[in-house]
């Protein structure tokens, strides 16, 4: 008979979430629900500098140029973000996926 390591394989059931939004106040776009935190902080996943200089750079677009009762100030601004973000989900799914799960709610 043979027997299986559960330790190698990775428990799905409670792989972390991590949640990719802009919000007012924040200065990163990483929240994790269950965390003593809620906003996390890139340095939290171990990120490169790179990443997170994008990511603070993601919400800063999106703080100039997002109103939060008119919406985005012109359709290029809005053209960017997303292109901007969907790149960073992108790149942020590689680096957590041997332990979280991205969920782009933007």
């Amino acid at each position: 008979m043979t027997r299986h390591d559960d330790n190698a394989r990775p428990d799905h059931r409670y792989r972390r979430k991590i949640r990719f939004f802009a919000d007012w106040g924040a200065d990163s776009p990483l929240w994790e629900n269950g965390t003593d935190t809620y906003l996390m902080a890139p340095r939290d996943y171990g990120l490169s500098e790179s990443l997170t200089q994008r990511l603070y750079a993601w919400c800063d677009h999106w703080r100039s140029h997002h109103h939060w009762e008119t919406g985005w100030d012109d359709p290029a601004s809005e053209e960017k973000s997303r292109r901007d973000g969907d790149a960073l989900i992108e790149d942020l799914r590689r680096k957590v996926a041997a332990f979280a799960e991205v969920i782009d709610e933007r």
